[in-house]
């Protein structure tokens, strides 16, 4: 299983957020967990949080955990996802 920590609203002033990057990382630390800040607004670090998730599914599959996929149907790359938006909404 893949967990990770995503907080998001990092676009925002450092006053009006409800948690700081510093108790994000103590809490991922806590878990021994990755901590990823993001925006959905200005869609940072949007797909490299699915990436993160992705990667270690795709080498599980690959090592022979549950049903061996075609590989050549595996793709994760952040840089060509699917409906990637380059503009605000």
């Amino acid at each position: 299983m893949c967990k990770i920590i995503v907080g998001n609203k990092v676009d925002c002033k450092e006053n009006e957020r409800q948690v700081s990057f510093a108790e994000g990382s103590a809490l991922a630390k806590k878990y021994g967990v990755e901590f990823v800040e993001c925006s959905a607004k200005d869609n940072y670090n949007i797909a490299e949080i699915f990436t993160a998730i992705g990667k270690p599914i795709k080498e599980k599959l690959i090592e022979g955990e549950g049903s061996k996929p075609n590989n050549s149907n595996i793709k994760i790359d952040a840089k060509n996802m699917p409906g990637k938006k380059e503009k605000n909404c």
